[in-house]
C-alpha cells in the first residue's frame, strides 16, 4: 500500500469525508475543486457544514447545478455545492465569497492508487 505523508493524509481525507459525493464530482473534471465548511448563512466558517467550491464552465442555470452533481445518487448528504463558472468569478458578488473560500479550502483530489509490488524479476520473481 502507497504511504501517504503527513500533510497528505489531511487533503485525500476529504476524498472519503464526502463518501458517494466524492466521485461525481471528480468526474467533472473541474479547474477547480475544493472542499471547505459554510455557515447556514453561506459565510466561510470552520466550524460550518462542509461544502464544495466548483469551478468549471457550465451551460446549466446556475441553480440546477447541484443537482447536476447530486444525479441519482440516494442519500446527497449535507454538502453544499457552490458552482461557478470562470465568468461568474469575475463578478464582484462572486469575488470576495470565492476569495475568502479559497483562502479557508482545502482541494480534493483521490487519493493514490495502490499499483502493488513494484516490477519483479523475470527469471526469479523477486520484487525490485
Amino acid at each position: 500500500m502507497t504511504q501517504l505523508l503527513p500533510d497528505d493524509r489531511k487533503i485525500y481525507s476529504r476524498y472519503h469525508e464526502l463518501g458517494s459525493l466524492a466521485e461525481p464530482l471528480l468526474a467533472l473534471q473541474a479547474r477547480e475543486l475544493l472542499f471547505f465548511r459554510v455557515s447556514p448563512e453561506g459565510v466561510v466558517d470552520p466550524h460550518g457544514e462542509p461544502a464544495v467550491l466548483v469551478v468549471k464552465e457550465t451551460a446549466l442555470p446556475f441553480l440546477s447545478r447541484p443537482a447536476a452533481v447530486y444525479g441519482d445518487l440516494s442519500e446527497p448528504g449535507m454538502t453544499r455545492i457552490y458552482w461557478f463558472t470562470p465568468d461568474e468569478l469575475k463578478k464582484p458578488s462572486t469575488a470576495d465569497f470565492v476569495s475568502a473560500v479559497r483562502a479557508a479550502a482545502e482541494p480534493i483530489v483521490p487519493p493514490p492508487v495502490d499499483e502493488g509490488p513494484g516490477p519483479g524479476c523475470g527469471s526469479c520473481g523477486v520484487t525490485l
